[in-house]
């Protein structure tokens, strides 16, 4: 099984249902995952939703770019680091 960790930042603009976007994530992962096989057993996605204002700061961090960016992924040994990214300005 997939876990699926959602987090939502409180500035983020506009009214966004968790729960629903939390399940239609779960789904789409375990659709995508039919017929992968044992390697995505017991995994996890943390999946961050943030304004503009906190993407361009990751991408500052992250990838030397200033300005905001649509995605950001890393790998899943940073998990850490995306869930609780450094202090911002």
């Amino acid at each position: 099984m997939i876990q699926v960790e959602l987090i939502i930042d409180e500035n983020l603009p506009g009214v966004i249902d968790g729960k629903q976007l939390r399940s239609e994530v779960q789904r789409a992962i375990e659709q995508a995952s039919r017929g992968a096989g044992s390697e995505t057993a017991n995994s996890c996605l943390a999946v961050r939703l943030v304004g503009e204002e906190v993407s361009r700061m990751l991408n500052a961090h992250y990838r030397g770019k200033d300005h905001s960016t649509n995605v950001l992924a890393f790998a899943p040994n940073l998990q850490e680091v995306i869930l609780h990214p450094p202090p911002g300005p």
